[in-house]
Formats: C-alpha cells, structure tokens, sequence
C-alpha cells in the first residue's frame, strides 16, 4: 500500500511540475509574441498608411484576407480614406498584444490584434490590426481604418474601415474594442 502511494504522490508532484514548467514556458513565449508583434506592425502602418500603399498592405497581408479584399478594393479604398484623410505626418506607435489558443489535434494558432495611432494631414486615425503567424511570420489578417473624417453616413471609406464586411456581418475572432 505504501509503494503504491508513493508511486501515486511522485506521479502528481511530476505532473504539477510538468504544468508550472509549462505555465512559465508559456509565459516567455507569449510576451516574445507581444514584442515581434508590436515591431511588426510598427514597421508595417507607417509603409502602408504613409502614402496609402496597396502593394504595401498586399506584401503583408495573410491570403484569405487578400482574397476577400481584392487589390481594386483596396486600391479605391485607400485612394478615399487619401482624399480624406491625408498622408502620414506622425506615427504614434502601437498597443495590444497575442494571443495562443490550441486545438483538439495539437494544432497551434497565434494571433494578435494591435490599435495603431497615427497623425495624418487632415485628421488623426486609429488602425486596429489582426495579425495571424505563419510557418514564424507574421501577416495581416484585418486591417480597419477609423478616423472622425471617414464617419461620414454615405462615406466609401467609412464602409471600407473594415474592409470587405458588410453592415451585419460578423467575424466572432475580431472584435473592436478589445476586453
């Protein structure tokens, strides 16, 4: 009886360390997503807004988001938030952070979501970002524009801000302002 107590306590004192060793793990990981995620959004809003990039927002963007845009789209959209809004004067940097979340199959998916703020010549703006992480990369997979200049009822650009969604339509993985 004994043995088999024994066996059963440095079962469970391996298996709760085995999780600590894991939390801590996990921990590490997440906040050196938060960091690689912040940089490349960083990097990315002000070569994308800076002058309203297509090609730019397209380099980066995950292909099921690409696809559901489409590059005329896009093209339109940004040419209305330019007339609108303006060109780039500050970069202001971003906030949020990611988030892991596994699956039944052992399967891995990362994503983030960023609000980036920024200046531009007729208003200030906020881009709210989702990243997803692929094979170590990092790809936008939502890219929302929201300014007071773009608010405006019969304004493409404002139906644009979310680029592709319609009135109604939601995505249950993105949602605005984050909890």
């Amino acid at each position: 009886m004994k043995r088999i107590l024994a066996a059963l306590g440095a079962t469970l004192v391996g298996l709760a360390i085995g999780t600590g060793a894991w939390f801590i793990y996990m921990g590490f990981q997440g906040k050196g997503l938060d960091v690689s995620g912040r940089a490349y959004v960083d990097e990315a809003v002000p070569k994308i807004t800076g002058m309203w990039s297509v090609r730019e927002l397209l380099g980066r963007c995950d292909p099921a988001f690409c696809n559901k845009v489409g590059a005329d789209a896009l093209g339109a959209g940004f040419k209305d938030i330019d007339s609108k809004l303006g060109i780039l004067v500050e970069y202001e940097g971003s906030t949020g952070g990611s988030q892991v979340t596994f699956s039944g199959n052992a399967s891995r998916t990362v994503t983030a979501l960023y609000d980036a703020r920024a200046k531009y010549t007729r208003g200030d703006a906020v881009i709210h970002i989702r990243l997803s992480r692929d094979a170590g990369q990092w790809q936008i997979a939502d890219f929302v524009v929201d300014a007071p200049v773009l608010r405006g009822e019969d304004s493409s650009a404002a139906a644009l801000q979310s680029f592709g969604k319609k009135k109604g339509d939601e995505d249950e993985h993105f949602r605005w302002p984050m909890k």
